[in-house]
């Protein structure tokens, strides 16, 4: 009985673990201390980093809605990466057509096709 839970614990879908947006900018915003310590060595040789400006404030960012934008494309990609799709997958105009419907649309309480009706009803 053990070993059939582990085969099938085995083939469940794994969540794929990406950075998402607020994770990329609070770990550019608090470097760890090896990144601390060679930056404090750059700067005692005369090369001081970049400093970049906070994200999320400016008004192209709140009028294109820039951040649901990025959180939907690392939403797409771990899509892509758990189920182990192709990437010319992401050229297919089916594909494309599908998403841009579904972003353009305000669809409340909308559930995407499931593995039942994809192979039944929808086939």
């Amino acid at each position: 009985m053990e070993e059939a839970d582990l085969r099938v614990q085995a083939f469940m879908p794994k969540q794929v673990p990406l950075p998402s947006s607020s994770f990329s900018q609070s770990s550019q915003s608090q470097p760890s201390s090896s990144v601390t310590s060679s930056m404090g060595s750059l700067r005692q040789g005369g090369f001081e980093p970049k400093k970049r400006r906070a994200m999320g404030n400016t008004a192209i960012e709140k009028a294109f809605n820039l951040h649901a934008q990025e959180e939907l494309q690392y939403e797409i990609g771990r899509m892509f990466y758990s189920a182990g799709l192709p990437f010319h997958f992401a050229r297919n105009p089916l594909d494309i057509k599908a998403f841009t419907l579904a972003c353009n649309s305000n669809l409340a309480g909308f559930v995407p096709p499931g593995y039942n009706m994809l192979r039944t009803i929808l086939l």
